[in-house]
């Protein structure tokens, strides 16, 4: 018996030293402020916001330079749809990961499922989009150009101390840079120049060419990094679906 036992301690020991045990980092997500939804036809209403996590307790143990960790920023990734269904089905599969042990697997779907980074007119693909400054800012972003003011409602991607409801509230996340879609089209599906999205376009799910109404599903969550250049995540938050009705002349 005393030999049994001395065998299962050495096997406990080789479980834990020869392969290893993961390191699980937990990150505070980012806070929802307006949620656009795909039924929503007030342009001025047309935009997403939310606030990022910086000072929280467990995201700005994270912010010193050289550790063997670091909260790197905060992401938006988003997928372009024709079919709200679609979007309503993975909207509850992304939920129920959400609730899991294992709370990182809901970020981890959104990439696996081809959502993209946000991109920038000129930057592109910038990741996470808004780097950390251990400050807890508002984040505005508007994917297309209307309303009576244009200015008001230029695509813009607007960060602020305050609540950001125009687009000229707040300053550009990157001075002259507009949103773009990561192969760096506008998301202002029929103007002039601009590319419709198609079925093989990576950032999309769509059946046809010839939609009226396309949709930008988005969701945001917090990213860190270990020295491994290995990445954690919060979990992630639903910041809206962006009706976009396709410009006719």
């Amino acid at each position: 018996m005393k030999k049994l036992h001395v065998v299962c301690a050495v096997a406990v020991m080789l479980l834990c030293t020869g392969c290893g045990l993961d390191t699980f980092y937990y990150l505070d997500a980012p806070a929802e402020d307006h949620n656009c939804w795909t039924n929503t036809e007030q342009f001025d209403e047309l935009y997403v916001s939310f606030i990022t996590s910086e000072q929280t307790e467990n995201n700005s143990q994270y912010l010193t330079p050289g550790a063997d960790f670091s909260f790197k920023g905060t992401a938006l990734y988003y997928k372009i749809y024709d079919s709200t269904s679609q979007i309503s089905s993975f909207s509850t599969t992304i939920s129920s990961l959400n609730s899991s042990t294992s709370y990182a697997s809901a970020a981890e779907r959104i990439i696996s499922a081809n959502y993209k980074p946000l991109s920038l007119s000129d930057t592109r693909e910038p990741m996470p989009l808004i780097p950390q400054n251990g400050t807890n800012r508002y984040v505005y972003v508007r994917l297309c150009t209307g309303g009576a003011t244009e200015d008001d409602f230029a695509p813009a991607v607007r960060i602020g101390n305050d609540r950001i409801t125009v687009s000229t509230e707040g300053s550009d996340l990157i001075s002259g840079q507009t949103p773009c879609r990561s192969n760096g089209n506008s998301f202002e599906f029929g103007k002039e120049g601009v590319a419709m999205p198609e079925t093989n376009d990576e950032d999309c799910s769509v059946s046809s060419f010839s939609a009226s109404v396309y949709y930008v599903d988005l969701y945001t969550f917090s990213v860190g990094q270990d020295t491994a250049f290995a990445r954690s995540y919060s979990t992630a938050v639903h910041i809206g679906t962006i009706p976009i009705t396709v410009q006719t002349e």
